[in-house]
């Protein structure tokens, strides 16, 4: 089972989030680039059901906010370094697994100093530091699937 990060790993990483969220702030009168993140994760308390296919059905509308206020909470939380860089998620897609349901989705962030290793981090320390209440999250799936940059589209 993952651990959470150490104290003196989260300074690290909150003072290399820091610079970057410094960075592109100081930068704001420039134009600003986007990278994205197609991002995969495992909803293990949710059942697949066929209307997850179909983005107009209440099933889908009600697991897609679900999984962007989770994002919202890992990503743009006050105390993250990625608060004034993330932009959201996008392009989500459901599908089947055994007795669960697969997420993939779109990350975008307001930056071009970020990789695919910080936000795979940055997702799974705030999941084990503060598990959600309504989704339950298979982060290993998440880990044997990290998120892969992506053309950004915003």
């Amino acid at each position: 089972m993952a651990q959470p990060m150490s104290q003196w790993s989260r300074v690290i990483l909150f003072g290399c989030l820091l610079c970057v969220g410094t960075f592109q702030v100081s930068g704001a009168q420039q134009s600003v680039k986007s990278t994205a993140f197609s991002f995969y994760m495992e909803i293990t308390n949710r059942p697949f059901e066929d209307s997850l296919l179909d983005p107009s059905s209440d099933y889908y509308k009600s697991l897609e906010s679900e999984v962007e206020d989770l994002m919202d909470k890992v990503f743009k939380c006050s105390s993250c370094g990625t608060s004034y860089t993330y932009a959201g998620a996008t392009d989500m897609t459901f599908k089947g697994g055994s007795s669960s349901v697969i997420v993939k989705t779109k990350l975008l962030f307001n930056t071009l100093i970020i990789n695919s290793l910080v936000v795979e981090f940055l997702f799974i320390d705030k999941i084990i530091a503060d598990p959600p209440k309504a989704l339950k999250v298979n982060l290993e799936y998440t880990k044997e699937n990290e998120p892969m940059p992506v053309p950004a589209t915003v």
